[in-house]
This record gives structure tokens, C-alpha cells and sequence, in this order.
């Protein structure tokens, strides 16, 4: 009987390890299977018919939308946001208006995207996701989200952008949860650029502030750079995805996502809304063309974005006696603008309330609503550019340099028409005795700068602007050179070097000017001015203004043409109108 038994296990024994070798020769025989997902990744929606040619594409309806945001997962915050509205964010009962000369709504009918480029991850392209107004294509990818979720073009380099000023319909809609006046106002910012009708001399879609924590800030007023709205994740100042729920955030789509821009579009939407994240879609995205210059804009620095802000009592949403505010979008890490409102919603929709974006400075054109951006000059980005011999000059105000005007009844920065020659402009002022204007260069006494390095003279063209050979009607009458003083100063440590008189000085020239009127042309030597004790040395200047002398007396009207740093190299004499 236990031979039976014995016999009986070994029978057994045999035949398992027969299947197990037929089990295995089985599966040797079969294609290999893919392995299983352990990660903690899902599925990535994209729209790119570059990722998904084959024609197992899922298309899903909006309204299951939640369903298909990527479950990216954001280390940075385990808050939980409220789900995506699902219905799509541009009606069809209500189509968005195409703004003339802009590509309209990605909501609308647009051109496929093009491929990613090749140094493009797949997590990168597939975070392109666009919101069409049916659908969304799902393509599976397991890879990580990358820490810059946006590439930028040869040449460029990349920054984050807010806006500023705004609309009646932005006001009503944030103010009520962001504080009276929360937007501020374009027209007023700290290059001092406002004309005392309120108004500016640039367009207000072609204006923006810069931080001062970004490398170039020293004598950023004037500069201008050529941006455009880069599609994808907006970074935080750590350059990780931001926080939509961070404290120093407010979150517009979370007050009102609604709210059209001032085309009619609606808000196309934050695909990654449910995972804390912001992902703003640019309305150029459609364009196929890798360097697409019909996309950039060209915006000139008018105003500053202080890390730290201090705001005087009594202005709108301030409490009294003021207040000091941080600003954390300025506060370095990523370099920032804050642009104007009008040229952020030309990029992408306002609700979003920031964007990546790429840069570059350039020279300024003398029309900044020009149509060919592609012969902009470039210009290196640090130092940032500064115009170290022409303060002012047929063109304007140069880049480096503010406009301050101080006890005047009227100013105007660019008065085209109004300089030496037909087309030229000037700056026109009138000013009481004690008055004048300022032309300062922010923190230009940093190396790289330094504008009075060098220079052997001072140089301006100006005349009376009074109407009148009246001496008790004004202090520059009509058929004399104006009575002037120059100073030169280093402004940040309030040293002031010594007064010049144009009084004491004789013309180099005169040109016909309006009205019976003459342009002067003055010449003064930089060693008159005696910048030569410490903090006032030619390296530490930042500052040179005009004013008018005495305290009591009529009031002055100036025009100026030019304002200018000869140098001991130029040996050509400079015409009058520069």
C-alpha cells in the first residue's frame, strides 16, 4: 500500500512540472505585454494631432470634462480646488466677437497645432491642452511634468507676466474681492510719463512695468521689449507650477470665470484647475510658424513693480496714513512684467491673470504700433540698454531715462511737431519760478551704467515757448533765451553737484523757431558743474535736471528739443536739432 502511495506522488509530481514547462513555452510564444502603470501619473489630455496619429483617439463631449483634466499632481499644495465648469466657456448661444487684426478665439475654428519641437518632452507637448468646442483627444503618457513647461525661441528668454489697469467690467468683476482700485491705472506709473491732461504719449496697449528684481531694472525706463504669450503652465518664483490657492494668490476664475475681454471672448478655460495648477492658453497657439513675428508685441517700460510697494494714505483700497505691500510676482525668481491690460488680453484672455511669456529687449520703433517687428533691433540684456549720450532728443524721451516735471501748471512729454525741425518732437512745459523738470536714470549709478562717465559737456536745445516779450506776463519772453539753470545730482544719495547758469553761458547756435521765437543751442562743459567729491563723482550721477531760477515772478514756458552728453571723443559739433 505505501508503494501505491509513493508511486501515486511522483505520477503527480511529474505532471506539474510538465505544465509548468508548457505554461512556460506557452507564454515565450505570445507578444510581449506591456508593462503595468505603477506610477502615480494618469493619462495626459492633449489636442495635438502631432502626438496621436493612430485612430484609437477617444473624443469625449465637454460636459465630461472633469473627467478628463490630467491628474497631475501638484507637490506643492494639497488643497482641494472646486471641479471645472463643465459646460464649454464659449457658448454657442453667445459667439465670441473676432477682435480685428488678432486671431480669434481658440474656442473657434483653428488651425491644427503644429508638432512639438523635437527638444519638447511628451509631458511638455501634451500639456498644450487646447479646449475645442466639442471635444478633447486623449492621449496616454506617463511621464513627469517638467519643471519649465514652456520652451523659448533662440534669442529670447523666458518670464512671467501679470497686467495692470483694466476695463469697467474687470473693476466691477475683481475690486468687490481684490480691494478698491486693486487694477491700479496705466497712465500713471514711476517714470513719470503722464502729461498733466492724464494722459500718456504711448499707446496704453503698449506700456508695461518691469520688477525691480529682474537683473535689468537699473535704467529701465524708456527700454522697450519684444513679448509674446507662451502657452503652457505658469511658474511660481521657486520655477515650480504655481499654486492657484497660495496665500499671496488671488485666483480669478475662482471670484468670476465669466467675465468677457473687451472683444466679447470668453475665458477658454484651466484644463488643470482641479489640480491646483494654472495652464493659460495663449490666443496664438494656433499659429504653426515656430518664430511667428506677427505674435510679438512691442511694449515699452513706463512704470516699476516694487517687490515691496509703499502706497500713500488716502489712495484707492489704502488705509490711512499708508501702506507697505509686498508684491510676490516681482519679488524675484522668475523674471517679471506686469504689462498693461490692453496688451495682456491681445495674448491671452484677462481672466487668467498672469502668463509665461518670452522677451527680448529691443530698440525702440518709432511707432510702436508697427506692423513689421522682424528688423527690431536687438539689444543685449544685461546690462540693460541705456541711451548714454540723448536724453531727449527729435524722437522723444530715450531709453534710461524718466520725465519728471515739478511746479508745473502744464507738460507735455512728446509734443510731436513741436521740435527744431517739421515732424521732431519737444517736451513744452510751464512752470512756476522754483520749477522744472527732472530727467532721472534709475539706479544707474550701479556698474554697467554710470550714463556721466566720460562725458566732456552737456548739451540742450531749448526756447521760449511764451508767446509773449512780456517780462511781467513770463520769465522767458518770446524775443530772449530763456533764463535756465542746469544741475547735476546723484538722486539716490541726495548729492547735488554745482548749478549752472545758461545765463552765464553764450549759444553755440540759434535756429528759427514759431512765433517770432529762436531755438537755442547751449554747450556747457561737464567740469563746470564740479562733480568731484565723493557721492557726486561723474560714475555717481543719476540725475540732470532744468529748472527755473528764483522764487518769486511769472511763470516760465520752455520747449525743449534735445539733452545731450558730448563726449571728448566726439569731435563733430552736434546740429541743433540732433
Amino acid at each position: 500500500m505505501q508503494g501505491l502511495a509513493l508511486r501515486l506522488l511522483c505520477c503527480w509530481l511529474a505532471c506539474i512540472c510538465f505544465l509548468s514547462l508548457l505554461h512556460d513555452e506557452v507564454i515565450a510564444q505570445l507578444p510581449a505585454a506591456e508593462p503595468m502603470n505603477t506610477s502615480d501619473e494618469t493619462p495626459i489630455v492633449s489636442t495635438d494631432e502631432a502626438l496621436s496619429p493612430i485612430s484609437t483617439d477617444v473624443d469625449l463631449p465637454l460636459p465630461n470634462i472633469t473627467e478628463m483634466v490630467p491628474a497631475i499632481v501638484n507637490t506643492r499644495s494639497n488643497n482641494v480646488t472646486r471641479p471645472l465648469p463643465a459646460a464649454n466657456r464659449s457658448s454657442a448661444a453667445e459667439p465670441a466677437a473676432t477682435p480685428p487684426t488678432l486671431p480669434t478665439n481658440k474656442a473657434a475654428a483653428a488651425p491644427a497645432a503644429a508638432a512639438a519641437p523635437a527638444t519638447e518632452t511628451a509631458a511638455t507637448a501634451a500639456a498644450s491642452t487646447n479646449i475645442t468646442g466639442s471635444s478633447l483627444r486623449i492621449v496616454p503618457d506617463s511621464q513627469p511634468l517638467p519643471v519649465k513647461p514652456v520652451e523659448t525661441s533662440p534669442g529670447w528668454r523666458l518670464a512671467r507676466a501679470t497686467y495692470y489697469g483694466a476695463t469697467k467690467a474687470i473693476s466691477d468683476a475683481y475690486d468687490p474681492v481684490r480691494g478698491e482700485g486693486s487694477f491700479g491705472i496705466v497712465e500713471y506709473g514711476s517714470c513719470g510719463y503722464t502729461n498733466s491732461d492724464g494722459t500718456m504719449p504711448f499707446p496704453r496697449d503698449a506700456v508695461a512695468a518691469v520688477a525691480d528684481a529682474d537683473p535689468d531694472y537699473p535704467g529701465s525706463c524708456g527700454r522697450c521689449y519684444a513679448i509674446r504669450c507662451k502657452t503652457g503652465l505658469v511658474l511660481d518664483n521657486d520655477l515650480q507650477p504655481q499654486d492657484i490657492h497660495a496665500p499671496y494668490n488671488t485666483y480669478l476664475p475662482g471670484i468670476n470665470d465669466q467675465v468677457k475681454d473687451s472683444y466679447g471672448r470668453s475665458w477658454p478655460g484651466n484644463p488643470v484647475e482641479s489640480q491646483n495648477l494654472l495652464f493659460t492658453s495663449c490666443w496664438n497657439s494656433s499659429s504653426s510658424v515656430a518664430d511667428d513675428q506677427s505674435q510679438t508685441h512691442v511694449v515699452r517700460i513706463t512704470d516699476s513693480c516694487p517687490c515691496k510697494q509703499v502706497l500713500q494714505g488716502g489712495a484707492p483700497g489704502v488705509a490711512a496714513g499708508g501702506e507697505v505691500r509686498r508684491q510676490h510676482w516681482c519679488c524675484g525668481g522668475v523674471e517679471h512684467f506686469d504689462i498693461s491690460y490692453w496688451a495682456f488680453e491681445q495674448m491671452a484672455h484677462p481672466v487668467y491673470g498672469k502668463m509665461m511669456i518670452e522677451y527680448k529687449p529691443v530698440a525702440c520703433p518709432n511707432d510702436l504700433g508697427t506692423k513689421d517687428k522682424s528688423s527690431l533691433e536687438p539689444l543685449p540684456f544685461e546690462p540693460g540698454y541705456i541711451n548714454n549720450r540723448l536724453v531727449y532728443g527729435p524722437n522723444g524721451i530715450q531709453p534710461g531715462w524718466s520725465w519728471f516735471p515739478y511746479e508745473a501748471k502744464g507738460a507735455f512729454l512728446n509734443l510731436q511737431g513741436a521740435g527744431v525741425k517739421a515732424g521732431d518732437s519737444a517736451t513744452c512745459l510751464q512752470v512756476s519760478t522754483g520749477g522744472g523738470v527732472s530727467f532721472r536714470c534709475r539706479e544707474c549709478q550701479k556698474p554697467g551704467y554710470q550714463p556721466l562717465v566720460g562725458v566732456s559737456a552737456i548739451e540742450l536745445v531749448v526756447r521760449p515757448n511764451s508767446n509773449s516779450t512780456d517780462l511781467y506776463f513770463s520769465s522767458t519772453p518770446q524775443d530772449k533765451a530763456p533764463d535756465l539753470k542746469l544741475y547735476l545730482a546723484n538722486e539716490e544719495a541726495q548729492k547735488f553737484c554745482s548749478d549752472v547758469s545758461l545765463n552765464t553761458i553764450k549759444p553755440v547756435s540759434t535756429a528759427p523757431g514759431p512765433n517770432g521765437s529762436k531755438w537755442y543751442t547751449f554747450r556747457i562743459p561737464f567740469q563746470d558743474f564740479k562733480c568731484d567729491f565723493p557721492g557726486a563723482m561723474p560714475e555717481d550721477i543719476t540725475n540732470i535736471g532744468i529748472g527755473v531760477p528764483g522764487r518769486d515772478g511769472p511763470d516760465a514756458y520752455i520747449c525743449l528739443a534735445k539733452l545731450a552728453f558730448n563726449r571728448a571723443i566726439d569731435a563733430a559739433v552736434s546740429a541743433p536739432a540732433g
